[in-house]
C-alpha cells in the first residue's frame, strides 16, 4: 500500500498514507482539478468487486454526502479510477480523539466541548435518518484549533467487512461477523449496543449507546465493558452494569454520571430516545459549571469513613440553614425567607435499586421540613423531573424556589452479605448557580439510625443552623433499627406514592398497607410506619374502596400508636388529625393536630388535609389560602388545583374556577375529575348547553367515557336539558357501573332513569327504576350504615314510590348529617330533599330546599336550575321564579 505513494488516481495524486481499517485505506491527495488537499478513501477489493455491495455503499455515501455539519466530515464525491473505487473526503488535520485520552481521562471542559459537538453531529445525522453504526474514538477526529468532526457516517454497514481472528479490540475494525449467533453484527466490538451484538435492526438509539461507551471512556481513561477476547467484551456489555464515573473520579459534574449512565441502558427503550437530548443535557450541564467546575470537597480525615447516608441529610439541612437568615414558622410558605426542591436522587446502583434512590429522596425532602426558615417543595412535585430534567432555571422558575438539593445513591451488597450505601449530596443557588455546599458519605446501612442524633446535634451547631428540637431527638433520626423493615418501608412508600400520583388508585394503595404491615412485624415499635399505614387506610375509607368498621378500627390504631412511639412525627400528628375528620366528626381539633404536624415540618399533602377540615366548618376564605399554599408547595399536582377549583365553584365564582381546572387539564389531562367539574361550569355559569356539548366532545379519545363514568355523569345533564330524554337514557346505558360515585354523593343510574320516565310519561316504568334505586341503596346502606352519602337518594326513590313516611325517616337523616356539619358543602343533599318532596306534591317545601341549595355553597347555581327539567312543574310557582331572579337565573 505504502508504494502508492505518489500515484494518482486521475485528478487525486497520492501524497501520503493516513490509516487503514474495516472501511479501507485512507491517503492524502492532492487534487489537481481544484487545488486542494483532500482525503481518499479506497474501498476494499471484496467491497469494489461486488457490484450490489458497491452499489449499496453509493446510495449510503451519498445519503451521507447530503448532510451538512461542521461536525461531520463532508465528502466531496464517490470516484474511480481503473479498479480502484473511493470516496473523496474533506482533509482533517489533527489527531482521532482516541490518541487524546489519557489514562485518567481527559479535563472536564474538554469532555464537554467534544460530547456536545459529537451529540450534535449525531443528532444532525439521525434527523437525515442516517445512522452512524461505529462510532468510536477513532472516528472522531480533534484539529489543532479544537474543531470536532465525525468520520464514516453511516457507512459501516455498506462494507460489512468480516473480522479477522487475530484482530485486537482496542484498535479493531469495523466487525461484520456475528458475534451472538443472530444475524450480522456492524461495528467495533466494544463500543458495541447490546442490540447490535445480538444482531438486531438498530436505530439512531444504538449511536446513543456507542456514545455513552466513547463518554465514558473519554471522563475515566478507562471503557466501561471490557474482556479479554470479543466473547467476553460482548458478554460484559450485554450483562454488566459498569460503576458510575463519579465514583472514579470525583470532581466530575454529579449529572454526567446520570447523562451517561442513560445512554448506556441496556433496554434501548430507557436511552436518551434522540441524540438531540443527549447534546442539550449535556449543553446545559455545561452552562451550569460555566463558572468553574464543581468539585465535592476532600472528606475530612478527622470525620468516620462510616458517617451515615441520613446524616448527610441533616448536614444538608444544617448547610441551608447557615445560609439563610431565619424567620419564625408559620403556616405558609409565603412567610418564610426561601424556598427549596429536593430533586429525585439519582439511582446509581442496580435498577431494582430506584426505590431505594426515591426512599432516600423522600426521607431527605421530609427532615427538611424541620428546618426553620424554609419551605420545602412536595416530593411529588420533584418527582416530575426524574426521568425529563430541564435546566436548574427553569426549575427554578417552575416551582419558584431558591435552592435546588440534588445528589445521588448508590447501593451495594457486600461480599459478606452486608450493604455499603454511598450518597453524595450538592445544594446550589439558582440565582447565582453556584454551589453552596457538596459532600460524598460512605455508610455502612446498618449505621444509618445508631448515629444520627449526635453527628445532626454536632453538625448543626458547627454550622449555626436552628433544627426544630424534635429533630434533635435520637427517637426521630433513628426510625428504625431493623434494616429489613427498613426496606420494606420504602418499597411501601414508592407503591403508596403511586398510588397517590394516579388518582389515588386502591390497587396501589392496598399493596401500600401490606408491605407497611410487612414493616411493622419486623419492626411494631417503627413509629413512621404506623403513622403511613394510617394515612394509608384513611384513603381507602374515606375514599369508599374500603368503607368498613375494621378499616376504621385500623386507622385509630395506627395513628394512635404512632404517636404513642413518637410524639413530635409530623406524619403522626397527620395520622391524627383525619382520625378526628373520619372517625370522630371533631374537625377544630382535627385543624389543631394538622397544624401541629406543620410545626413539625409537615407537607402540602397536610394543607390537603386540613382544608378538607376546614370546608366542613364552613371556614371558606381559610380553605381557599390552605389551598393556594398546598399548591405552592405541590405546583404540579393536578389534583390540588381541581380541589382549589371546586373551591370556587361552590361559591359560584366561576371565571376563577374555571382557570384553575384549565391549570388542572394541563397537569392531569389523563382524569376525569377536570373534565367533569369544566363542564358543571358551563351549566350553571350561564346554563349553556352548547358550549357544554362542545367541550364535552373534545375530550381526548384515550379517555373513554365507558372507564370514566363521571365524565358520562354531565353528558347526561346536558341531554336532560335539552330534552333529549332517549339520549340521556343511552348514556346511562353506556356508563358501567350501577351508579355515578363521588366522594361526596352517589346517585344509582336507576334513579336517573326513573326521573326520566316521570318526565316523559311513563310512570309504570318510572316506579319500576325507582324500585330498582331504593334496593341498591337499602342494600348499601346495609353494607355500611355510616355512608353520609345514601340517605338522601334512598329518600328520592322512597318519594317516588309513594311511600311518604319512610322517604320522611330520610329527609330527617340527611338533616341530621347536615347538623353534624353544617358548613359543608351540601348542594346535592339539599337538590335530592327538594326532589323528594316534589315527588310528594309538596312544591312550597321543594321551592325552600332548592333556596337553600342556592343560598349556600353546592355545585348547583341558578341558570342550570332554570333549564332543568326536574323543576319543569315548579316553572309557574311564585316563590320559584322570585328565587331564580334574586339568584341570577
Amino acid at each position: 500500500m505504502c508504494g502508492m505513494i505518489g500515484s494518482r488516481f486521475g485528478q487525486f495524486e497520492i501524497t501520503a498514507k493516513l490509516g487503514e481499517g474495516g472501511m479501507g485505506v485512507v491517503y492524502e491527495a492532492f487534487d489537481h482539478e481544484l487545488g486542494r488537499k483532500v482525503a481518499v478513501k479506497v474501498l476494499p477489493v471484496e467491497t469494489a468487486r461486488d457490484t450490489h455491495r458497491l452499489e449499496r455503499f453509493r446510495r449510503e455515501a451519498r445519503a451521507v454526502a447530503a448532510l451538512n455539519h461542521p461536525n461531520i466530515v463532508t465528502i466531496h464525491g464517490i470516484e474511480s479510477a481503473g479498479d480502484k473505487h473511493f470516496l473523496v473526503m474533506e482533509l482533517v488535520e489533527g489527531q482521532s480523539l482516541d490518541r487524546l485520552i489519557g489514562d485518567e481521562g481527559m479535563p472536564v471542559a474538554q469532555t464537554f466541548d467534544i460530547a456536545v459537538a459529537i451529540a450534535d453531529a449525531l443528532g444532525a445525522a439521525h434527523a437525515k435518518g442516517v445512522v452512524h453504526r461505529d462510532i468510536k474514538p477513532s472516528n472522531v477526529m480533534v484539529t489543532s484549533d479544537g474543531q470536532i468532526k465525525v468520520l464514516d457516517f453511516g457507512l459501516a454497514k455498506a462494507v460489512s467487512e468480516p473480522a479477522s481472528p487475530g484482530d485486537d479490540d482496542a484498535q479493531a475494525p469495523t466487525r461484520t461477523t456475528p458475534l451472538t449467533g443472530e444475524g450480522i453484527i456492524v461495528g467495533t466490538a466494544p463500543y458495541m449496543s447490546p442490540e447490535q451484538l445480538q444482531g438486531h435492526d438498530v436505530d439512531q438509539r444504538s449511536d446513543i449507546f456507542s456514545l455513552g461507551v466513547v463518554l465514558f471512556e473519554m471522563v475515566t481513561g478507562i471503557r466501561p465493558f471490557g474482556g479479554d477476547s470479543r466473547i467476553a467484551v460482548a458478554s460484559s456489555i450485554l450483562k454488566d452494569t459498569p460503576a458510575s464515573v463519579n465514583e472514579r473520579r470525583t470532581d466530575l459534574p454529579r449529572h454526567l454520571g446520570r447523562i451517561i449512565r442513560q445512554c448506556l441502558e441496556k433496554d434501548p427503550d430507557r436511552r436518551f430516545q434522540t441524540a438531540r437530548d443527549v447534546r442539550n443535557q449535556l449543553a446545559d450541564l455545561r452552562t451550569e459549571i460555566a463558572s468553574g467546575e464543581k468539585r465535592a470537597p476532600e472528606t475530612d480525615p478527622r470525620r468516620p469513613r462510616w458517617v451515615p447516608i441520613v446524616l448527610g441529610l441533616v448536614v444538608i439541612v444544617a448547610a441551608i440553614a447557615a445560609w439563610r437568615t431565619l424567620a419564625p414558622p408559620g403556616p405558609s410558605p409565603s412567610e418564610t425567607m426561601h424556598r427549596i426542591v429536593v430533586l429525585p436522587f439519582d439511582n446509581q446502583g442496580r435498577p431494582d435499586d430506584e426505590y431505594f434512590a426515591d426512599g432516600m429522596t423522600e426521607e431527605i425532602t421530609s427532615r427538611l421540613g424541620a428546618v426553620q426558615g424554609i419551605a420545602v417543595i412536595s416530593r411529588a412535585s420533584a418527582m416530575r423531573y426524574k426521568d425529563e430534567r430541564p435546566s436548574l432555571r427553569e426549575i427554578g422558575a417552575e416551582l419558584g424556589v431558591d435552592y435546588v438539593l440534588d445528589g445521588t445513591v448508590r447501593w451495594q451488597q457486600t461480599e459478606d452479605g452486608g450493604s455499603n450505601v454511598r450518597v453524595t449530596p450538592e445544594l446550589i443557588r439558582i440565582a447565582e448557580d453556584t454551589q453552596v455546599w457538596s459532600h460524598s458519605y460512605n455508610a455502612v446501612l446498618a449505621d444509618i439510625f445508631s448515629v444520627q442524633s449526635d453527628i445532626a446535634l454536632q453538625v448543626s451547631e458547627a454550622l449555626g443552623a436552628t433544627l426544630l428540637e424534635h429533630a434533635r431527638a435520637d427517637d426521630r433520626s433513628r426510625s428504625t433499627d431493623n434494616l429489613e423493615a427498613y426496606d420494606a418501608f420504602l418499597r411501601a412508600n414508592e407503591y403508596f406514592n403511586r398510588g397517590i400520583e394516579i388518582g389515588n388508585h386502591a390497587a396501589e394503595i392496598l399493596v401500600s398497607t401490606r408491605l407497611y404491615d410487612k414493616a411493622l412485624e419486623l419492626d411494631p415499635g417503627f413509629a413512621l410506619a404506623h403513622a403511613r399505614r394510617a394515612i394509608a387506610d384513611e384513603i381507602l375509607y374515606s375514599g369508599y374502596a374500603d368503607h368498613t368498621p375494621e378499616r376504621l378500627a385500623r386507622i385509630r390504631e395506627s395513628a394512635l400508636r404512632a404517636l404513642e412511639l413518637e410524639p413530635d412525627l409530623p406524619e403522626a400528628h397527620h395520622a391524627r388529625g383525619l382520625l378526628y375528620i373520619t372517625a370522630d366528626k371533631d374537625d377544630r381539633r382535627a385543624i389543631e393536630e394538622f397544624q401541629v404536624a406543620l410545626s413539625l415540618g409537615g407537607s402540602a399533602e397536610v394543607y390537603l388535609s386540613m382544608s378538607d377540615a376546614q370546608q366542613n366548618l364552613g371556614l371558606w376564605d381559610e380553605v381557599e389560602a390552605t389551598l393556594d399554599t398546598a399548591m405552592e408547595l405541590h405546583p404540579h399536582a393536578g389534583e390540588y388545583a381541581c380541589s382549589a377549583g371546586g373551591i370556587r365553584i361552590y361559591q359560584r365564582r366561576f371565571r376563577e374556577a374555571l382557570e384553575l381546572h384549565d391549570r388542572a387539564l394541563q397537569l392531569i389531562p389523563d382524569r376525569w375529575c377536570p373534565y367533569y367539574c369544566k363542564a358543571n361550569i358551563y351549566l350553571n355559569w350561564d346554563g349553556d348547553t352548547i358550549k357544554t356539548r362542545e367541550f364535552l366532545e373534545s375530550v381526548p379519545a384515550d379517555i373513554p367515557l365507558s372507564d370514566n363514568p363521571p365524565i358520562n355523569h354531565p353528558w347526561v345533564w346536558v341531554e336532560m336539558f335539552e330534552g333529549n330524554f332517549d339520549a340521556a337514557l343511552q348514556r346511562l346505558e353506556s356508563s358501567p357501573g350501577e351508579g355515578y360515585e363521588f366522594a361526596y354523593f352517589y346517585t344509582p343510574k336507576d334513579l336517573i332513569v326513573a326521573r326520566i320516565h316521570r318526565l316523559t310519561g311513563s310512570p309504570e316504568l318510572a316506579r319500576e327504576h325507582y324500585d330498582a334505586a331504593r334496593a341498591l341503596l337499602e342494600r348499601k346502606l346495609e353494607e355500611d350504615p355510616e355512608d353520609v352519602r345514601l340517605p338522601a337518594p334512598l329518600g328520592v326513590a322512597l318519594a317516588g314510590l309513594g311511600r311518604r313516611t319512610d322517604a320522611l325517616a330520610q329527609e330527617i337523616q340527611v338533616l341530621r348529617n347536615h347538623e353534624a356539619r353544617p358548613g359543608r358543602a351540601v348542594g346535592y343533599d339539599f337538590r335530592a330533599l327538594a326532589e323528594l318532596h316534589l315527588l310528594l306534591g309538596e312544591e312550597d317545601k321543594a321551592v325552600s330546599y332548592v333556596e337553600r341549595m342556592l343560598s349556600s355553597p353546592s355545585f348547583f347555581a341558578a341558570p342550570a336550575v332554570k333549564i332543568d327539567p326536574t323543576w319543569r312543574d315548579l316553572q309557574d310557582h311564585p316563590a320559584f321564579i322570585a328565587m331564580l331572579e334574586k339568584y341570577g337565573g
